[in-house]
């Protein structure tokens, strides 16, 4: 028992010397590290670091210098390399500038280690290349230092140390990546005399060549080639057969001169001014022509249907004469169709309308005008009561509609007008009576014409809903004075064009008329039309 207690007081003991023999050790630089022979033979002379690494892992009280660094032998290349110095300045310099780059935490500090690369990526190049020349060619250096280290310490380096520094360097990632940013492409400008300019790329790998003009300050120029080429260099290349020639100008004496002929004094009397006349074209013509298809195709088809086809042919003509005063619009339109149902049917009419308009306007103030009106509707072609061909219901001049106004015309804008007439005349004329039922249109039965007498309001807007969408609108109001002026005619026509390019167009008319002396029901049509459109 006596013995077993002295036996553990002297562990105890122990214990606690190696626990602050290895805290002193561990706390001291590492020169009293390198100090410890047994140590630095075992660590120098063995290539499995994971002996160091395992010694190294208990020295967990200990702040080792450049931790950052998991290769242990290295960590302790760089402690013997910073011992030891040669007596070549040049080389001392180079093996600083290997040092400084491998003790720097390239993690930790990578924004201002970048930044410090690229201003000194050629100083540690330099470096580099030196120390590996000095490895290359120092042989005897190398093989003195192993047998005499202690003659040999202060004069040189451990050469088994630089290698591992080298290679440590060649195989780092970071220094990898960083040598071939700094060799990344650089814009480069050049601007001459007169500032103009011109950019590249240079040390990109690629050889370019740019062309540029070379000026002076006389704004001489000649013309040169600018190649580019890889390790940030430029060859400027000048255009050949480029001479310069000086111009000589020749001051001659002064000659007098005398008139021979005698100058009358009518010759210096200035001549009468008259007042210029702008020429204006008070005239706007235009056409339109459009021609427009439909066709639809069954066969067989379970739901039932026909086949069909349809054509349109319209033109819408103008001539308008404007002065400051004046306004006077002509308009000429005609329509005409035909369709076709079935296989067995011949083709029906199904448009034709013949229609005259003139206006004449006379300024009285402002937006308003003295205007008077005069309009013609008729057709060309005989109309049936399909499927009846034989007896015509309709046909040139049979109806024909005539009105005659007088009024005021109020046009705020080109876009818009309003005739307001209070005296109108409106004619309904069957010019054959033999063939056409002239009651069907509200005449008597032994005359051929309709006159009545009212007023007469008309409507026309243009508006131009995108540069190749236009909507026209045409409405006519008319009363009758004598004969149940309740009851008012309504003509109301609207057009909306689809310009789909300069040729081909989409057309959608609409017609709404209500004329109690003809029906007493609202009588309307629509007709959609896709086709060629050509403008004089």
């Amino acid at each position: 028992m006596f013995i077993m207690r002295y036996l553990l007081i002297f562990i105890f003991l122990l214990t606690t010397n190696i626990l602050v023999a290895q805290k002193v050790i561990f706390r001291d630089s590492p020169v009293t590290i390198r100090n410890l022979s047994g140590v630095k033979t075992r660590l120098q002379h063995t290539n499995d670091f994971a002996d160091f690494d395992k010694l190294a892992s208990k020295l967990k009280y200990v702040e080792m210098p450049n931790i950052h660094i998991k290769n242990a032998a290295m960590r302790f290349a760089i402690g013997n390399i910073e011992l030891s110095e040669s007596n070549d300045v040049k080389l001392n310099n180079a093996v600083n500038v290997l040092l400084d780059y491998v003790k720097n935490d390239s993690v930790r500090n990578m924004v201002n280690y970048i930044k410090s690369y690229i201003t000194k990526s050629n100083d540690r190049e330099v470096a580099l290349k030196r120390v590996k020349n000095k490895l290359s060619v120092d042989s005897v250096n190398t093989a003195s230092f192993h047998h005499n280290r202690e003659a040999c310490k202060g004069n040189t380096y451990n050469t088994k140390d630089l290698r591992k520094l080298v290679s440590f360097i060649d195989k780092d990632s970071v220094y990898m990546w960083m040598k071939e940013a700094s060799r990344d492409s650089v814009q480069l400008s050049i601007k001459n005399s007169t500032n103009d300019s011109i950019s590249m790329w240079i040390n990109s790998g690629r050889v370019e060549f740019y062309r540029f003009w070379i000026k002076n300050s006389h704004r001489d120029s000649i013309g040169a080639w600018i190649q580019t080429i890889p390790g940030k260099s430029l060859r400027i290349i000048v255009d050949n057969d480029v001479y310069q020639q000086s111009i000589i100008t020749e001051k001659k004496a002064l000659k007098e001169v005398y008139l021979k002929e005698n100058l009358q004094d009518s010759y210096w009397n200035i001549g009468k001014l008259y007042p210029h006349k702008k020429y204006r074209n008070y005239w706007q013509r235009s056409a339109i022509f459009n021609l427009g298809f439909t066709q639809g195709y069954i066969g067989n088809w379970a739901g039932g249907g026909e086949s069909s086809i349809s054509g349109l042919f319209d033109v819408d003509a103008y001539a308008n004469y404007n002065t400051d005063q004046i306004n006077w619009e002509n308009k000429l339109g005609y329509r005409y169709g035909l369709m076709k149902i079935g296989e067995g049917d011949n083709f029906r009419k199904n448009e034709d309308l013949l229609e005259v308009e003139t206006k004449l306007g006379i300024k009285a103030i402002d937006k308003w005008y003295y205007s008077t009106y005069f309009s013609m509707k008729t057709q060309f072609f005989n109309g049936f009561n399909y499927p009846d061909r034989e007896k015509p219901i309709s046909s040139l001049l049979a109806p024909g509609y005539f009105m005659f106004s007088v009024g005021m015309d109020y046009k705020p804008s080109g876009r818009l007008s309003v005739l307001i007439s209070p005296l109108t005349g409106k004619y309904t004329i069957v010019a054959d009576t033999n063939k056409i039922d002239q009651t069907k249109y509200g005449i008597d039965k032994d005359k051929k014409i309709k006159k009545e007498t009212g007023a007469y309001i008309k409507g026309t807007q243009k508006w131009n809903i995108t540069s190749d969408i236009k909507l026209l609108n045409e409405v006519g109001f008319f009363t009758n004075y004598e004969e149940n002026p309740q009851n008012i005619d309504i003509n109301w026509k609207m057009t909306l064009e689809m310009k789909v390019n300069y040729f081909i167009t989409t057309k959608i008319f609409t017609h709404m008329v209500y004329d109690d002396d003809v029906m007493n029901k609202l009588q309307f049509k629509e007709i959609l039309s896709i086709g060629i459109s050509y403008r004089l």
